[in-house]
């Protein structure tokens, strides 16, 4: 049986248009000689609709697309056509065959509804369609929440059986880093226990990428084996031959488990994360250019780790959507407290990667700003270096991007990290706020790792050696907000770290926040003394007492600051959890950590 998987482009909400797409795609999979063509969850709609869910208008447009759909199919001859799509509050399945609907299959109840005075049923309890000859079988992924997502591919074993030929399973398909070992994992198990033929179809270009980027993922498993799979988007069209198949243990795809933090510890797979984020950062920013119609963006550029990543996130979505990096316009803001090797590597970054470099320097205009709120100043008559003082510099360069942005018609990159935002450590309407926040998902740690491997995997050869000095020497480089005055020799004085407690603890704690929610306070701060210090207190990287100081610090921060996080801007999830207030970690603002604050007092005067 010759299939073809087809993840068409989508316009969220635009069921006319993506009802176009589809009876495009599906005459020419027919022209292939295709029997089946298979579309994603949701293929009229899009799957991040949310609430528009809801809406009557969407109901009715989704109604009028499918029986469009279903009209086209008449030219189409034998071929059946799969695809999802939202009803009466409902997710359903249809089969469409020779211009009619053969098969409606809906997730947890009968549901029925009219189009244009026709009226049509769908059957919760009739999952089973033949297709020349083969008994198969046409399911979602689960949901969660308003979107629908497959993290896990758990879903209801319901009329599944030994003797169904094939599983259609119709996917959304996050993507998120390390996603490719967790879901051809899965679906090769799903394989193995009926010993039968998975065939899943995910969403990809034109979804939402407020929150997270779709991977388009097309995939065929047979009794525990990844016989294909791809992540491009459009038609993929295969033949099944049922003898043809290999059979083997379904531990040929690894699930990774060995993970402490957000990486892994071997090479390989952390290489895969990497180009994971990479993609991940590049086709959200470039998705969003292309929905709002844009080819430019502005950066602040500062020589630091969180703008580098920014950067070069920019330059790979520049690069895959075929804009010029010219369009990057990079704004170095030297302040008070910039130091000049940052700056200078600022501007070897800007030259060696070809895009636009502006420099404001900002001292001038935050210092009438400070004058004008009767900011205090010392002795000498130099400004007071406090919070206002810090604050009023962060804003200014936001205020300065935001308007440069208008000007160029453009949009703001926002380049804080996961980290700072698990913390606070950002300025609230200052760097805490963009257009679109692409390092949101990627925690402090995570930065170096995805550096060197754009160097030595993505970069030009030619740039390479160069590129490798400058990104080595700003990993190398203290991590600082700069925003305290250098010291009479143009030093940076401010060092993040010694402030906050090391980065590594904290990427550690938040982990395990995230991917382990059921873990007690006093378990993770344990693990970590077994961690970093060893058994016994021992180890070399952290003492025990940095470790208690650390963790105290991260629960205080991460209960006070969530206001911070309540108003973040949009930007894609990196891993499977992200710090959103629309889709990942959900609390209230003016929650007490008062437990967990106690918890860990227990703890240190048991372990300590």
């Amino acid at each position: 049986m010759k299939i073809a998987a087809i993840s068409h482009e989508i316009h969220i909400a635009d069921c006319e248009y993506n009802a176009e797409r589809i009876i495009e795609s599906a005459k020419a999979a027919h022209k292939a000689g295709c029997s089946v063509a298979v579309f994603p969850a949701f293929a009229i709609t899009g799957c991040s609709c949310g609430d528009l869910f809801s809406t009557e208008n969407l109901k009715e447009s989704a109604k009028e697309a499918l029986l469009k759909i279903a009209r086209a199919g008449k030219d189409l001859g034998e071929m059946v056509i799969v695809l999802g799509f939202y009803v009466s509050d409902e997710r359903c399945i249809a089969l469409i065959k020779n211009g009619e609907i053969i098969k409606l299959i809906s997730e947890n109840r009968p549901v029925s509804f009219s189009i244009d005075d026709e009226y049509f049923r769908a059957e919760a309890t009739d999952p089973v369609g033949i297709i020349e000859g083969y008994s198969c079988i046409f399911k979602y992924a689960p949901e969660h929440g308003h979107d629908i997502q497959d993290n896990a591919v758990s879903l209801n074993d319901t009329g599944i059986s030994h003797d169904t030929d094939f599983i259609f399973l119709l996917l959304s398909g996050e993507m998120y880093a390390g996603c490719s070992y967790d879901h051809l994992h899965d679906l090769a198990l799903l394989s193995h226990k009926y010993h039968n033929t998975v065939i899943g179809i995910s969403t990809g270009a034109g979804e939402s990428v407020d929150e997270c980027v779709y991977s388009g993922l097309k995939l065929v498993a047979r009794d525990g084996v990844v016989y294909d799979y791809t992540y491009k988007n459009g038609i993929w069209i295969f033949d099944h031959d049922m003898e043809a198949f290999p059979s083997n243990d379904p531990g040929n795809i690894d699930l990774i488990t060995d993970r402490t933090s957000f990486l892994p510890s071997d090479e390989a797979v952390l290489r895969q994360f990497c180009f994971d984020i990479m993609k991940i950062q590049a086709v959200g920013l470039g998705e969003r250019l292309k929905f709002l119609s844009m080819k430019k963006v502005m950066l602040g550029l500062s020589g630091g780790l969180d703008s580098t990543l920014a950067l070069i996130a920019a330059v790979n979505a520049f690069d895959r959507y075929s804009l010029d990096r010219k369009g990057i316009i990079c704004v170095t803001m030297p302040g008070y407290g910039t130091g000049m090797r940052t700056k200078g590597n600022a501007v070897s970054l800007a030259e060696i990667f070809g895009v636009t470099l502006k420099t404001i320097d900002i001292r001038e205009q935050v210092k009438i700003h400070l004058q004008s709120i009767d900011h205090p100043v010392d002795e000498n008559g130099d400004f007071v270096s406090n919070v206002t003082f810090e604050n009023a510099q962060a804003r200014v360069r936001t205020m300065i991007l935001m308007n440069m942005a208008n000007n160029e018609n453009a949009i703001v990159v926002g380049t804080g990290d996961m980290s700072e935002l698990a913390l606070g450590w950002c300025t609230y309407n200052g760097d805490h706020m963009s257009n679109y926040s692409v390092n949101a998902g990627v925690p402090k740690t995570v930065i170096a790792p995805v550096l060197r491997t754009y160097v030595e995997c993505v970069a030009k050869r030619d740039d390479r050696e160069e590129l490798s000095r400058i990104l080595e020497d700003i990993i190398d480089t203290p991590v600082s907000p700069e925003l305290l005055p250098t010291d009479k020799d143009g030093n940076v004085v401010q060092n993040t770290e010694d402030s906050l407690g090391p980065y590594e603890l904290h990427d550690f704690f938040l982990y395990r926040f995230l991917n382990h929610r059921y873990e007690s306070t006093g378990f993770i701060f344990e693990f970590a003394l077994n961690i970093f210090c060893g058994e016994n207190g021992s180890g070399n990287k952290y003492d025990r007492k940095c470790v208690y100081e650390t963790f105290k610090t991260f629960i205080r921060r991460f209960f006070s600051q969530q206001f911070k996080r309540s108003c973040m801007p949009v930007g894609p999830k990196v891993f499977k959890h992200s710090l959103s207030p629309r889709s990942g970690f959900l609390f209230p603002g003016d929650a007490y950590a008062t437990v967990w604050l106690n918890e860990l007092e227990e703890a240190k005067e048991a372990l300590l």
